[in-house]
């Protein structure tokens, strides 16, 4: 069952010719109706002049078809059709068997992501033993999620009026966005924020359809150094803030002391105190907690957490430590919401370590000190240094 498929070889010439009829039957066969008793091909051909009075056939998409997708794309209420990718699943995966069978049952996927010609490394991973990395795989991708409602409701929201907050775009049908349209902002710029709507809604509207969803789960693979990665590209909790910020778990789980110190703490780093010492985020946490309350109560009057750099992060964390706060025993609270960890610099933790670099050590946190080390910044003083050196010395080239 895990023998290497060999792809099949077809000819360039028959490629082309496989690749113009397909192109012909594209043309004929898909119209939308421009009126009641005609229709025009969605994608038609046109020729086009290159240098040197070169000609090339090119495919058009028809405009007034691309602008009605444009449309039911901007209209988080139309109907939306996914992009044919990975998708969360409503039921558990496939476990692996295999190194190109697991995770989904109805398509294709790799247990590795191959950089390269993925062949003949295949063949190296069928006499490999697997077990422990297909179960890791299997026990990550088992794991159930939900789309955090309170947090969705507040952008959509924030989509419905306008944009502009976290990583949430402007939206095209604000009068903001439109005088943005006739004022001097240059294409480049337009383009970009389109690109970055497109990206938004494709997360938006995902979330969306699994918002009823009572569980669903992300199937995992890795890559070819071992990390892994839930395979749904767009939503999954591998990703950015509004990603983060949008999901949580299924089951939920008693806080007890330690986890609402955790809870607290969490808080406190997505509101821009990381850099203090771990019991002054708690208690920084303790200090504003009536800040929490009242965000949680109200995030659109009272709006300090659109301040924080991942603010959606932010928000959810206050309406969990409210919600834990407001309760009789806020140990006993059952909370969904998930805490991430992170190395700091995982590249330089080794070198350190392999090393024996104190100093090194210190700052990508492998020694025990009383605030968290920050290597970008410890790299920056080294440069500011050099440079005032450099500065005072008249024979240098740069003085």
């Amino acid at each position: 069952g895990d023998e290497v498929e060999e792809e099949p070889f077809i000819p360039l010439a028959i490629q082309m010719r496989m690749s113009s009829m397909l192109t012909y039957l594209m043309c004929e066969t898909g119209k939308i109706p421009l009126t009641t008793s005609e229709a025009v091909s969605i994608i038609g051909l046109k020729y086009k002049m290159l240098p040197e009075r070169k000609k090339i056939l090119t495919l058009e998409i028809n405009e007034h078809f691309a602008e009605n997708c444009r449309k039911s794309l901007a209209d988080s209420r139309g109907d939306f059709v996914h992009l044919d990718r990975a998708l969360p699943t409503i039921y558990p995966p496939l476990k692996w068997v295999s190194p190109r069978w697991g995770g989904y049952f109805s398509r294709k996927t790799n247990l590795v992501r191959f950089t390269s010609d993925p062949s003949s490394t295949q063949s190296i991973l069928k006499f490999t033993n697997l077990k422990k990395v297909c179960t890791s795989l299997d026990i990550l991708g088992g794991l159930p999620w939900r789309v955090n409602r309170k947090v969705f409701q507040v952008m959509e929201k924030v989509w419905q009026s306008g944009g502009g907050i976290g990583e949430i775009p402007l939206n095209m049908k604000t009068p903001d966005y439109q005088k943005r349209r006739t004022d001097e902002v240059t294409e480049k710029l337009l383009k970009e924020e389109h690109a970055l709507r497109c990206e938004f809604l494709l997360k938006f509207n995902i979330a969306k359809s699994y918002l009823n969803v009572e569980k669903f789960f992300f199937p995992h693979n890795m890559d070819f150094r071992g990390r892994v990665y839930p395979i749904s590209p767009h939503l999954n909790h591998m990703g950015p803030d509004f990603n983060r910020g949008v999901l949580e778990f299924y089951e939920g789980r008693r806080l007890g002391e330690r986890g609402l110190y955790w809870l607290k703490m969490h808080f406190a780093n997505k509101f821009g105190q990381d850099k203090l010492q771990l019991d002054e985020r708690v208690a920084y946490s303790e200090a504003h907690m009536e800040l929490v309350h009242k965000m949680a109560a109200d995030p659109f009057k009272h709006t300090q957490w659109m301040e924080a750099e991942d603010c959606w992060q932010c928000l959810a964390a206050a309406f969990e430590l409210s919600a834990a706060m407001k309760s009789s025993k806020p140990e006993e609270h059952i909370s969904h919401l998930h805490v991430h960890q992170d190395g700091s610099c995982n590249g330089l933790q080794h070198y350190a370590a392999l090393g024996r670099d104190t100093e090194a050590g210190r700052e990508v946190n492998l020694a025990q000190t009383d605030r968290p080390g920050d290597v970008y910044s410890a790299v920056a003083r080294k440069v500011a240094e050099v440079i005032e050196i450099d500065s005072e010395d008249p024979d240098h080239p740069d003085h």
